[in-house]
């Protein structure tokens, strides 16, 4: 995806968006469990990508649920005006917006 070519790390935050929302399949969670595993790789323990992400961002501990928050009221303003809410895009702009470069 061109969207990740000059910004792999995106690649994470749009993962840890979408799992925090319970968006996450199965092919975009082994992908990040792999990336996860080569990090345990370097320093001898096992790490996982999210702990991987809060750290390198530092996020607080409740972001996650904020995240999802946020989610359910995208969910209900879309639902209100007949539409159904779209997580990838929702993850995309949310990454967007809130960690820009």
């Amino acid at each position: 995806m061109m969207r990740y070519e000059e910004k792999p790390f995106l690649r994470f935050l749009d993962g840890y968006v979408l799992w925090a929302i319970d968006a996450l399949d199965d092919k975009q969670q082994a992908l990040l469990d792999d990336f996860g595993a080569s990090l345990g790789e370097e320093d001898g323990a096992a790490t996982c990508w999210r702990d991987f992400v809060s750290v390198r961002m530092h996020l607080p501990e409740d972001f996650a649920a904020w995240i999802k928050a946020t989610w359910t009221k995208v969910e209900e303003d879309a639902a209100r005006d007949g539409r159904q809410a779209n997580p990838t895009e929702f993850a995309r702009l949310f990454v967007d917006v809130n960690f820009p470069n």
